[in-house]
């Protein structure tokens, strides 16, 4: 009898814990890079003008680019891939993903290396996904970050 209690016990803990668990519940990104807690990803362009995303770390609410510094700015330049689940390197990959931050208007610098990996790309509500960038001093940035969608509308091209 005892086993039984047990066993329909166990059974009904399973049950519980089963649809607890929201099947389209997402996994938390990694914290955010220190001094970096908000991000915005928008439209923008590449150097040879296609298509770009643009994914903007900031501290401060983004009103403006030319306003808000510090930040961290990551271009994408996405060939036709499927971005969820892709991740950027450079300099391994060129013209694939570049960085740089900017502590203040007149004191920008690119990351010398990087890696950029999306890991959920919804064009309507946001993007996340993981970085880790070197600068040449050997500083080094890493985390997640949670963007949301700035609409602005990118001329390319």
């Amino acid at each position: 009898m005892r086993s039984s209690r047990l066993g329909g016990l166990l059974l009904l803990l399973g049950i519980v814990s089963m649809t607890s668990c929201d099947e389209s519940s997402e996994i938390t990104p990694p914290a955010t890079p220190p001094g970096y807690p908000l991000a915005y990803v928008m439209q923008d362009c590449a150097p040879w003008d296609g298509p770009a995303l643009a994914i903007v770390l900031t501290s401060q609410p983004l009103d403006s680019l030319e306003t808000v510094r510090p930040l961290l700015r990551l271009m994408i330049y996405p060939r036709g891939e499927s971005m969820p689940g892709h991740t950027y390197r450079w300099p391994a990959q060129p013209e694939m993903a570049a960085a740089s931050r900017c502590t203040s208007a007149d004191s920008c610098e690119a990351a010398t290396a990087g890696q950029v990996t999306l890991t959920v790309v919804r064009p309507d509500s946001l993007v996340e996904g993981r970085l880790a960038l070197r600068f040449a001093n050997g500083e080094k940035i890493m985390g997640g970050f949670r963007a949301a969608w700035l609409r602005r509308r990118a001329m390319c091209g």
